[in-house]
């Protein structure tokens, strides 16, 4: 396939693990660190490359080009996208044909990835933010996450701290009253963050953190008043990545441990109930991640140790009380 000479020039390269990127985006390396990093080695050099992507920006006419060359057959996979006005979105794409190169086409976001003349997979686009996107989200889908899936890890909704190697997994979708129920620990019991909202977990026990953003509610911060009275400017949540979450509330950021005990929040605003509680079994599809949607296989676990339904309505002094009173947060 021709690119003229000016989209490939300067090619940068970096690794994120085993996986070699390489990309004529002057920011790209610096994007995918901040968003990786510390949980997954993103740098300069590597011992061993697995697979090669170029993820490349094109210039206005070679994208025009490529465009109008192009050739979309039927409706193929969709890529995780994220979340929007409390819903799951995923990103379609068609099989298509670029002058003999086979590769999917993704509409909302441009981008085409095809295969090159080595077998590498190959992302281009006219745009740099739509590039970094679909990579971020390729990485996590299709190489890193799919990894720990390999090896036998369960993806799941949780937020998790941990406390001199004892991790604390809080289960539940978006709205169930994660963060609100981690805020406490980390800020007056001494814990470190492992993860906002994805973490892979297996029947040993073994916890492992992913970058996965986490959202907080103004309601809840004003409830520290006024020490985090500068971040809220709105009413809306307040997305932050494990490593601002870290540097905001100067916790550590822990990449593995091994789990204690499992906690199921429920928030009511409107109850005046607050209270942990003991139970013995847990349904673990419910708390399934939407990055592996096709993967409706789900390991029936017998989890032996501690499980407890956390049931609060958000008020922050009193969920401390119960916290001081439970052996299992101590």
């Amino acid at each position: 396939m021709y690119i003229s000479k000016k989209s490939k020039d300067n090619l940068f390269v970096f690794y994120v693990e085993d996986i070699q990127i390489k990309t004529n985006i002057p920011n790209l390396f610096k994007d995918i660190f901040l968003f990786f990093s510390p949980f997954f080695n993103v740098d300069t050099t590597a011992f061993f490359v697995k697979e090669t992507i170029s993820a490349i920006l094109l210039e206005n006419d070679d994208y025009s080009r490529i465009r109008g060359k192009l050739i979309c057959n039927e409706q193929a996979n969709v890529i995780y996208g994220g979340k929007k006005n409390e819903r799951y979105f995923f990103f379609e794409s068609y099989k298509c044909n670029v002058e003999g190169y086979m590769g999917f086409y993704f509409p909302k976001l441009s981008i085409f990835k095809l295969k090159g003349d080595l077998g590498e997979t190959c992302i281009f686009a006219d745009n740099p933010k739509n590039i970094f996107c679909f990579l971020r989200r390729l990485l996590r889908s299709e190489y890193l996450y799919s990894t720990y899936i390999r090896n036998g890890y369960m993806p799941l909704h949780a937020a998790c701290v941990v406390k001199k190697n004892k991790a604390l997994a809080f289960l539940g979708k978006s709205g169930a009253g994660k963060t609100s129920a981690i805020l406490p620990l980390i800020e007056y019991f001494d814990y470190n963050l492992l993860a906002s909202d994805l973490v892979f977990f297996t029947k040993e026990g073994i916890v492992i953190g992913t970058p996965e953003k986490m959202r907080i509610s103004p309601i809840t911060l004003k409830q520290y008043s006024p020490k985090y009275d500068y971040l809220i400017h709105s009413t809306e949540k307040l997305s932050f990545s494990p490593s601002f979450f870290s540097y905001v509330f100067k916790c550590k950021l822990v990449k593995e441990a091994m789990l204690d005990a499992i906690i199921l929040p429920r928030i009511n605003i409107v109850s005046t109930t607050n209270e942990m509680k003991k139970i013995y079994k847990i349904n673990w599809e419910e708390y399934l991640s939407p990055f592996f949607y096709e993967n409706k296989k789900v390991n029936n676990w017998e989890w032996k140790k501690d499980i407890y339904q956390l049931q609060y309505n958000g008020n922050v002094k009193k969920l401390i009380e119960l916290y001081k009173i439970n052996e299992v947060i101590e």
